[in-house]
């Protein structure tokens, strides 16, 4: 909690873009099964995405740790939420937007009900490897069957410890949901230091962002 507070009062907030994400905007169908679908983003941050989301007729639960990128969030759109407490856990809403104020494993199917699909572009790789079994069994439970998971994850040449955002490797998206119909890598994009401005900060030779699609 201290760390992400920090890093989020200091400005310290790399993995926040002021654009929407590419991937997302490819392959946002995954997410789409339906033409109005509930989708969860955990640890949300402020995301752009979830509003891009929203335009495109989704309704989103969101989940952040940290209360300010939260309403930071609603700053930005121009919103004004309406702040209530759901078993404990504080929700800010707007419209066919939820935030809630809470650590993702708090956030459980009697408070949200379960979600059509699941949009990670930051939380699994935020996550030290040591949870991300957890997080996985946790996502699966809000999913429902059927349900679609938009994940991306990231690698590069640092410690397995190191982060975050922590590398995920080869062969561990495979294992953590090989209990699911569905686990295909659907896009690999490869990063050079030579290419990189946040690559050279980091004195990294390389990064890689695997894009998957996953049917539980």
């Amino acid at each position: 909690m201290n760390f992400w507070e920090s890093r989020w009062m200091n400005g310290q907030t790399g993995w926040h873009s002021s654009d929407i994400n590419a991937h997302l905007k490819t392959y946002h169908q995954i997410l789409f099964q339906q033409d109005t679908p509930k989708i969860f983003v955990p640890l949300c941050g402020q995301s752009l995405d979830m509003a891009w989301l929203n335009e495109q007729g989704a309704s989103i639960v969101g989940v952040d740790l940290v209360r300010q990128p939260l309403e930071q969030y609603f700053d930005v759109q121009n919103m004004t939420p309406k702040s209530q407490t759901v078993q404990d856990l504080e929700s800010l809403t707007s419209g066919s937007l939820t935030l809630f104020h809470a650590n993702v494993f708090d956030v459980n199917n009697d408070i949200i009900g379960n979600v059509d699909a699941i949009y990670d572009r930051a939380a699994l790789v935020a996550l030290s490897p040591e949870f991300r079994e957890s997080y996985v069994a946790h996502c699966l439970s809000l999913l429902k069957p059927g349900g679609s998971i938009l994940l991306i994850t990231y690698d590069s040449p640092v410690a397995d410890d190191h982060g975050p955002p922590f590398p995920v490797r080869k062969g561990t998206v495979e294992r953590l949901f090989a209990g699911v119909q569905e686990c295909i890598q659907i896009d690999e994009v490869h990063t050079t230091k030579a290419d990189s401005e946040r690559l050279q900060k980091r004195n990294l030779d390389w990064s890689r962002s695997d894009i998957w699609k996953i049917t539980k």
